[in-house]
């Protein structure tokens, strides 16, 4: 924060903080030259589809391991 206010950086985008939920006093929410995102940052299209991918192979196999053990 101090850096951004005395403009030792030029700006920020945080899609992460110290905080979780960020404080909706908290002087980040001010400075014009920062950009905040709620965890959106990396939710691309293609790393939705990989995740999606990811999940539903780890689904088949819980599900597979559940009816050999019933």
């Amino acid at each position: 924060v101090k850096a951004l206010k005395e403009k030792w950086i030029a700006g920020a985008a945080l899609d992460v903080y110290s905080e979780e939920p960020l404080p909706k006093e908290h002087p980040l929410r001010e400075m014009e030259n920062v950009i905040l995102t709620p965890h959106i940052g990396g939710s691309t299209l293609e790393t939705q589809k990989k995740i999606a991918k990811i999940l539903a192979t780890k689904i088949m196999k819980t599900l597979e391991k559940l009816g050999k053990m019933g």
